[in-house]
């Protein structure tokens, strides 16, 4: 009988003697094109079954995945606008259903 935890201890040994701990690597500055490790569901394979494959990633695609996802407007609400709101609604954006709307800030003197 072959000791299970031995071969699989052997195993890690040959293939991955040389990674270092993900910790070990220097912060560096990402750009469009730098790369990032990740995981793509789903992946079809020939024989019809559905896997998650690790891939990379660059930056520049994860940001297109969000492109349509916000939007940013500024705008300022006057003193007369805010005083003839009666406890009505303000439209923020209007038209953008299924978009994130973040209110970074507001400032009422």
């Amino acid at each position: 009988m072959v000791d299970q935890e031995y071969t699989t201890h052997q195993l890690t040994q040959q293939h991955y003697y040389n990674m270092a701990e993900i910790i070990a690597y220097p912060l560096g500055q990402p750009d469009r094109q730098s790369q990032l490790i990740g995981t793509q569901v789903g992946v079809l394979q020939p024989n019809g079954q559905e896997i998650n494959v690790t891939r990379n990633f660059t930056v520049d695609s994860i940001l297109s995945l969000l492109d349509n996802q916000f939007i940013l407007t500024e705008f300022e609400l006057t003193t007369a606008q805010l005083q003839s709101l009666s406890g009505g609604p303000i439209v923020l954006v209007g038209g953008q259903a299924g978009k994130f709307i973040d209110v970074n800030s507001a400032l009422y003197n």
